[in-house]
């Protein structure tokens, strides 16, 4: 198939198509419109009309409806051009394969009436148009704009305005990729890591033929970590291995983020081998830590096989001290919950011992489990640490209660706590880097059904400011924000903007760099998260269902070296979310000082910290 953009006629217009690239907000007729082009088009139908290309809106359209009835594991490839063919000239010889595309002039325009009969469907109007509940679902809360930004992997040919070729055996992109699929010694499987195959085999041509072959393939989606055509995400806490010698080994990854110190323990272990998958080959003893590597000692009798391993941490940088304390002594229902909470830390697995710590007392406690018989029974779940004490305490009934997995819920909690209050207290780079927060403007493309990168970033209507590091907004369906960083440093940095809830403890990572190996935070330049070609998607904030006010937390990472933070994400804990969904795991006073020490380390990695806290109008 190719994409391109094509002029857009008028009653196309009068349908509310999106549209992009207009010359004025009153003049839709000059605005542009993204499609597909099939192999048959300008051909005549049944009809007797020429078939036109794909629009965006319904592929758009068709992407949601796939979401509803499969939801997330969606898979899309699109091996053609984001617009019009142009090259660089200066070729020595004519290069044996074309571009993938279609020149906008060329295309047959939109019809009226196409695609009606998608959007006439009665399962999208009552899904998505009619249903305010899933309506809602649109808009994540502290999430993207678009509920498709976490339901599929977009596989593209190419980057914005650049090329896709091919030659008599199909796209290059096609065919570099399905080798990818077929070698079985890429480990692991993921879609992010056959892109690296594809591109370093795009590599060859481009320079083999520089100025003309520019396409740089595209993996896009918070799932592309994901193994390919499966449900399995490749485990954010297992770290890739490279041997140095027999007896030492590097593991990437960023430890001191991590909080791994010289001393950390490691299991190894081996992906290559089918029959036993992620089979064991020993321990580790880490020696020398950076900020995106250590170096680790193997011990000895460690007998190495396979191509790829992977390793994970033993000894957690995080501990959580946590009381249980009934209210309703003698109530038949509050001695129940007491039983069930005991009954769940005795079966404690083994990996939580050295993280949570029981103790009696409550004031020497981070977490106070306070049980009692109100509404049928309850814990609230009371937070003693600096970082979330003054916030609202989430809470689980009954019903919850009996299928919780308290050791996971606590373990998750300090694993929260740890990560929100990590801090390089050298602060290398913190005074040179502002964060800002606003209101985007109003965006006149109306094109937010396709997942194209922009070519621009939108307008910024007005800062939200942090006053004492919170800035205050009021819930709104209409209203979307951008991250701005400035960088008035030496340094070219990798940002990473992350997300914290303490409403559910999820953790999500909403922005890394576009391009894994490429910093985006420049010396003495600006980076716009949010609305921006970098980060297209804008971010939108709600309350969670029942409340007046909610509160989060927005970290940003500053790193001077590539590095995955994927390793932070977990789900959503405790608690309900805007849509009274409830969210339980089931089958530190300050959080800046844990309990296990991490001494600072002079690197290249900072953090900056800001709450965002929403309220009704």
């Amino acid at each position: 198939m190719r994409s391109f953009s094509t002029s857009l006629v008028m009653a196309a217009a009068a349908l509310h198509w999106p549209i992009i690239e207009m010359t004025s907000p009153n003049d839709q007729q000059n605005g542009q419109l993204e499609m597909i082009i099939p192999y048959d088009e300008g051909t005549i139908d049944a009809d007797g009309y020429a078939i036109c290309g794909i629009p965006d809106r319904t592929l758009g359209a068709l992407l949601d409806m796939l979401a509803i009835s499969h939801s997330d594991n969606i898979t899309v490839v699109l091996d053609c051009c984001h617009s019009g063919h142009g090259t660089r000239g200066g070729m020595s010889r004519a290069p044996p394969f074309k571009a993938r595309c279609l020149e906008p002039k060329r295309a047959t325009p939109v019809r009226e009436n196409v695609d009606r009969q998608i959007w006439d469907s009665e399962r999208l109007r009552d899904s998505l148009l009619q249903n305010p509940a899933q309506s809602q679902q649109r808009f994540v809360r502290g999430g993207f704009t678009q509920r498709r930004a976490k339901s599929h992997v977009l596989m593209a040919a190419c980057g914005q305005n650049e090329s896709a070729f091919g030659g008599e055996s199909g796209g290059l992109f096609t065919t570099s990729w399905l080798e990818a699929l077929r070698n079985e010694k890429i480990r692991p499987r993921s879609y992010a890591q056959l892109l690296k195959y594809v591109n370093e085999d795009l590599d060859k041509l481009r320079k083999e033929y520089p100025g003309f072959v520019i396409q740089h393939p595209q993996c896009e989606g918070v799932t592309r970590d994901r193994l390919v055509f499966e449900k399995t995400q490749v485990d954010p806490n297992a770290f890739d291995v490279v041997w140095e010698s027999n007896d030492r080994c590097r593991i990437n990854g960023p430890c001191q983020v991590m909080g791994v110190t010289s001393g950390t323990c490691l299991e190894l272990y081996n992906m290559n081998d089918h029959l036993q998958i992620n089979r064991i080959l020993g321990t580790a003893v880490v020696r020398e830590v950076f900020s995106d590597h250590c170096f680790a000692e193997v011990a000895k009798g460690t007998k190495v096989t396979g191509e790829h391993h992977t390793a994970r941490i033993l000894n957690h940088p995080y501990r959580l001290r946590f009381a249980v304390v009934n209210h309703s002594p003698g109530s038949q229902i509050a001695d129940d919950i007491n039983r069930i909470i005991d009954s769940g830390l005795f079966k404690m697995d083994s990996e939580f011992y050295a993280v949570l710590e029981h103790v009696l007392e409550p004031d020497d406690a981070d977490l106070v489990l306070t049980i009692d018989d109100v509404n049928g029974g309850r814990v609230i779940m009371k937070r003693r640490d600096v970082h979330l004490r003054d916030l609202l305490c989430p809470q689980l009934d009954l019903r919850d209660v009996r299928t919780a997995d308290f050791p996971k819920i606590l373990n998750a909690i300090a694993r929260f706590n740890f990560c929100l209050g990590r801090v390089n207290e050298l602060h290398p780079f913190v005074g040179y880097v502002q964060m800002e927060f606003h209101l985007v403007g109003e965006d006149l493309d109306l094109n937010r059904s396709i997942d194209a990168r922009l070519t621009r970033p939108r307008m910024l209507s007005r800062e939200v400011l942090f006053r004492n590091d919170e800035a205050k907004v009021i819930q709104s369906n209409n209203d979307d924000y951008a991250f701005v960083l400035r960088n008035s440093s030496s340094a070219d940095l990798f940002a990473h903007v992350v997300y914290f809830d303490p409403g559910t403890y999820e953790i999500t990572v909403w922005y890394s760099p576009w391009e894994e190996d490429k910093p985006t935070l420049l010396s003495e330049h600006t980076l716009q998260v949010g609305a921006s070609p970098e980060h297209h998607q804008t971010f939108q904030f709600f309350l969670p269902q029942g409340t007046d006010s909610d509160t989060s937390s927005i970290k940003v990472f500053l790193m001077d070296a590539p590095t995955k933070m994927t390793f932070m994400e977990q789900l959503p804990q405790v608690g309900r979310d805007e849509h009274g969904n409830s969210h339980v795991g089931r089958t530190s006073r300050d959080a800046t000082k844990p309990s296990v020490h991490t001494p600072p380390q002079k690197g290249g990695w900072d953090s900056i910290t800001r709450r965002i806290t929403v309220t009704k109008r």
